[in-house]
Order: structure tokens, then sequence, then C-alpha cells
């Protein structure tokens, strides 16, 4: 968090908004600040537009009747230049970020509360993940290959991501979690996965698409399809949470939590990738509140 603004700020947010001036391409139409969306839980919103001068210009951090913390919101606008009806039937006009989740009360040391807690920070990770490819799309040349492949190669690590974390989660975290409580207690949480998979394969799709060279690199095409993808996914990502509440699962003994966690430290370093995980979370993890 950004002490003197009161802002969560990852370590690429810090850096963006310590820019001098707007980044090459940045349209000179930028949309005033907007208030955050009524309740805890605000989602499709505009989060920020990622370039500003004043530190005070930044959405405020505060607590809200339910404990909860949330960001204000900005917005970039810019002007579509192609057709793209095949991805949306709406015109994406303007580069819209989203909320991240609000982080609920609670103590890392206290091993039930973790649960939700990393959740959401793991949560935010991602969500911060797919804003950086809705606003960059908008900063890369078409026109300039090895840039755009590097972006591109970006976009499908977020992805993978994205899907190695649920995998994770369906493979490991979940039944050990039902074994302990009940069968099915976490099955809405694999639903859920359900509901997105067909608009995470378009998107999976897309980018290979342009990778090989099947279709353009047009950067409202994607920003097109990655809306359609957060929309199932977002609220995905908010219900599971509320299934890890420390009154959910404090029927688990504490010892057996102590254990599995020791067991899963090691299957997440066996299934990390150091030429990349790491990076990620520096990029767009939580600097303060994730940095344990």
């Amino acid at each position: 968090m950004s002490q003197a603004s009161g802002v969560y700020l990852s370590a690429h947010e810090r850096a963006i908004h310590s820019r001098p001036k707007a980044p090459r391409g940045l349209s000179a139409r930028m949309g005033a600040a907007r208030p955050c969306s009524a309740g805890p839980y605000p989602r499709r919103t505009s989060l920020f537009h990622l370039c500003i001068s004043q530190p005070s210009a930044m959405g405020h951090h505060h607590s809200t009747a339910t404990g909860h913390i949330r960001h204000d919101s900005f917005i970039r606008t810019i002007s579509p230049t192609h057709s793209f009806s095949s991805f949306s039937s709406k015109v994406v006009n303007e580069t819209q970020l989203f909320h991240c989740l609000p982080l609920p009360r609670g103590s890392r040391d206290d091993i039930y509360e973790l649960q939700s807690l990393r959740m959401v920070l793991v949560h935010n990770y991602l969500i911060r993940g797919y804003n950086t490819i809705l606003y960059y799309a908008a900063e890369v040349p078409p026109s300039d290959t090895n840039r755009v492949n590097s972006f591109l190669r970006y976009c499908e690590l977020i992805n993978e991501a994205a899907s190695e974390h649920h995998s994770l989660e369906e493979d490991t975290y979940f039944p050990w979690i039902e074994s302990k409580i009940s069968q099915g207690a976490m099955s809405i949480n694999i639903e859920s996965h359900r509901a997105y998979e067909d608009a995470f394969k378009t998107v999976v799709d897309t980018l290979a698409s342009i990778r090989k060279g099947n279709r353009d690199f047009v950067p409202e095409e994607l920003q097109a399809v990655i809306y359609s993808f957060m929309t199932p996914f977002l609220k995905h990502l908010e219900d599971e949470i509320k299934t890890l509440r420390a009154d959910n699962i404090c029927s688990i003994d504490r010892e057996d939590w102590v254990q599995y966690e020791e067991k899963m430290e090691e299957m997440l370093k066996s299934r990390s990738n150091p030429d990349t995980t790491v990076q990620l979370m520096v990029i767009n993890g939580d600097g303060n509140h994730g940095k344990w």
C-alpha cells in the first residue's frame, strides 16, 4: 500500500503511478473520478486510470460498515477504430479495469482466518493480472511484432497462473477440505469453475490464434474477449471466499491444518516456475498486505 495515499498498490501500480507523465499513446481524454459502487463487493467498474500525477487523486482506502476494504474508481477512454462484432455484442469504447476483492478482517496467524485472507490475495493477484492485460493492450503498437509477441506471452502466463490455481484447488485443496468436513462442501466452487470455462477457452484460443498469425492483433478485440470472460470469473472469485470463512472450516482440527499447510507449501514449490512465478507475483501481488 502506498502509505501517502492509503491505496492498495502492487509494485506494478507503484511504478506506473510514479511516472512523471502519461505513457506514449495514452489518450488525452481521461474520465473523471467515479465513486465506488454501493456495497462492500464492487465488481465491474473502473479501478483507476493508471497514470495520474497526484497521489491524492488516487482512490481512498477505507473500511466499510462490514469491515471490508475497497478502492474508489477511475477510468480512461479510448476510441474504437475496428469492428469486432464477433467478439462482443457491445462496442468497447472505454478501458474499464476491475476492483480487487475487499480484504476480510482476520489474522494470518490464525490458520482458519488465513484461508480466506490468502485466497483473496491470490484472487486479487489474478484480477490485477487481467487489469494489466486490459490496460496494456491499448499501449502495444500492433505493428511492433516483438512487443506484440512479448505482450502475448505475458497474457499467456496470466492465463496459466489462473488455470494452475484452479487446478490445484480441484486436485488437492477442495478434496482435502471435503474429507475433513463433508463431501460436496466445496462442490459449489468447482461448479463455478465450469461457469467460466467456455469464456476462458475463448481467451486462450484468441491469444493462440494471434500468436500463430491466423488473426491480427487488434487491442479492442482482445479487450472485448477479456471483458466477456471477467464477468463470470469475478463472480466465482468473489463467491469462493464466502465458502472459506473461518466459521465454515473451524471444525477441522488445527493440527491437521498445520500438517496440510506444510504439505501444500512443498507442493507449491514443486509446481512453481522459477522463471515466471516470482516475477508475476512481484508485478501483480499486493505489495503491502501480501508481502508475507
